[in-house]
């Protein structure tokens, strides 16, 4: 299978980190099989925290396995979202559909 592109957002980050430490952490164990085209930084929305897309370019099985949360520290965590990728089911952990706790 080819590469594909795809967007990848996170939402949520703390004021206080950078954003780029947040891309680092999402992509930590891919590292070498992901690429990153370009980032921007998104407007903060409200007090929740700060936002961060990037354009990446990986083989699908990478983009599946990305994380969908991120925790950093004192109980925050970092929504990480991947254009393309099915929803993971809050309640059982599958993906496909989604389910509120």
């Amino acid at each position: 299978m080819g590469k594909r592109t795809a967007r990848v957002t996170l939402e949520d980050i703390p004021f206080r980190y950078d954003v780029m430490w947040a891309a680092a952490a999402v992509i930590f164990d891919v590292e070498e099989n992901i690429e990153i085209l370009s980032t921007r930084r998104r407007k903060a929305t409200g007090w929740k925290g700060q936002g961060l897309e990037m354009i990446v370019q990986a083989e699908n099985n990478t983009l599946e396995n990305l994380p969908d949360r991120v925790s950093v520290g004192e109980g925050h965590t970092i929504r990480v979202s991947v254009e393309g990728r099915r929803p993971r089911c809050f309640k059982c952990g599958q993906k496909g559909h989604v389910r509120s706790t």
